[in-house]
């Protein structure tokens, strides 16, 4: 149908021009081009600021068919923290051994920890029996600062009097390994408190949050401490849930993408699902404003809409109701309870609280058109008062493009206006081309 208006339209010009051949053009223009006309509407030339004596015009039109437009509600962001193993969260000492294997070949044997070394004979000294070895060498290197140390047979135990994870670069070597072994090239096990970090808040193991009796009380552990943060809460940025063995589900308090902020988890026995919190989808309005957000809606002024919602509603529009558009640009568009308060910006402000898990969706249908559409010429002296001219036109509801011609011939008056009556519903497409002598 947009196809068939434009040819008409674009064959407007040449038919107007075989018809005024004889006098000479001063002005040739569009005075109305609209893709669907649903709103009574005038539009004003003034002929003697174009040198105008004489008119004719030409109107293509056509019903204006619409798109159904959706919109949604937005999304919160989502996310999970997994406790995988709530003894791992707490902190640890780095530990190694020393076994003294056999005292055949230990004579001169070098013990080295970082910055030190033990050597046998020096130090301490070869037992009768490997026991009585690993006692000596046991108690040099329990004069190592930040070094606990015991012993059992012929095994000697390591422990950093500190925890973390730092202290697992420790080096710990013999210098016959056939005779004294380490247990490992560095020492292990030690690890740092667990921390989780949500939208740069840090939520510590030990400070804001204890891991204890169970996977699934440290996941309530957690829960608590999101939820009773100061700062999140400040930001209104995420609320959870313990769910099942170990998992806390977050979900923020508000729609959008935005609200995909970071999420991480340092230390053992807790994993982030992913690095940010997911699913966060803007809203196509603002609560409290009176604009929706539709990409290239296509509908008009006035344009009568059924507005369908399903079981949600939005604040201020209730489901199953016409409403009247008011575009606000290609990309936007306000509602109206009529026509009129759409011409005079008038609009529904849309309120709704919910935050929604999955985005709604609403949709925006135009009416079937009903109704007739009259163009009726006018003239005023004094752009104020308005008389018609005998010429008018009516046009009945139609999918077939047609056309106009009118000869208006010598205008007497300043002002040549065309005032257009809409259907009652739905938009008809026009254009009408004016060329003046």
């Amino acid at each position: 149908m947009k196809r068939t208006r434009t040819l008409f339209a674009g064959l407007a010009t040449a038919a107007i021009l075989a018809t005024v051949a004889w006098g000479a053009i001063v002005y040739q223009a569009t005075l109305v081009s609209t893709a669907g006309l649903a709103t009574d509407t005038n539009y004003s030339l003034d002929l003697r600021s174009k040198g105008i004596g004489s008119v004719t015009a030409q109107a293509n039109y056509s019903t204006a068919t619409f798109a159904q437009v959706t919109f949604t509600d937005g999304q919160a962001a989502t996310g999970s923290i997994t406790i995988t193993s709530y003894a791992d969260m707490v902190p640890s000492a780095a530990t190694n051994t020393l076994t003294v294997l056999s005292n055949t070949g230990i004579i001169g044997t070098r013990i080295m920890l970082p910055g030190r070394i033990f050597k046998e004979g020096v130090d301490w000294r070869r037992g009768s029996s490997t026991a009585l070895s690993a006692t000596s060498l046991a108690a040099a290197i329990a004069t190592y600062p930040g070094l606990s140390v015991s012993r059992s047979g012929s095994v000697i135990y390591t422990t950093m009097t500190a925890t973390g994870v730092y202290w697992n670069s420790y080096t710990l070597a013999s210098s016959t390994p056939a005779a004294v072994a380490a247990g490992g090239a560095t020492f292990s096990g030690g690890r740092d408190n667990a921390v989780l970090t949500i939208n740069g808040v840090r939520l510590r193991q030990g400070k804001e949050f204890n891991a204890a009796t169970s996977n699934s009380q440290t996941a309530t552990n957690i829960k608590n401490a999101i939820d009773g943060n100061a700062q999140l809460a400040k930001f209104s940025t995420v609320t959870a849930n313990s769910i099942g063995a170990g998992v806390v589900g977050l979900t923020t308090k508000k729609v959008g993408a935005i609200m995909n902020f970071p999420i991480s988890a340092s230390g053992a026995g807790i994993v982030a699902t992913t690095p940010l919190l997911i699913n966060g989808t803007n809203a196509s309005w603002t609560l409290g404003q009176k604009t929706i957000a539709i990409s290239g809606h296509g509908m008009t002024l006035g344009l009568p809409v059924l507005y369908s919602s399903g079981a949600f509603s939005i604040g201020g529009l209730t489901d199953q109701t016409t409403y009247y558009v008011a575009p606000i640009s290609a990309n936007s568009l306000s509602l109206a309870t009529s026509k009129v308060n759409a011409s005079a910006g008038t609009y529904i402000t849309l309120t709704s609280s919910a935050v929604p898990a999955a985005a709604h969706s609403f949709t925006l249908a135009a009416l079937p058109i009903a109704g007739n559409t009259t163009l009726q010429w006018q003239t005023s002296n004094d752009n104020a008062t308005w008389f018609n001219l005998g010429t008018s036109s009516v046009i009945a509801p139609t999918d077939v493009a047609n056309s106009i011609l009118w000869e208006l011939g010598a205008i007497g008056s300043r002002y040549l206006r065309l005032k257009t009556t809409a259907p009652t519903a739905g938009g008809m497409g026009l254009t009408v081309t004016v060329v003046g002598q």
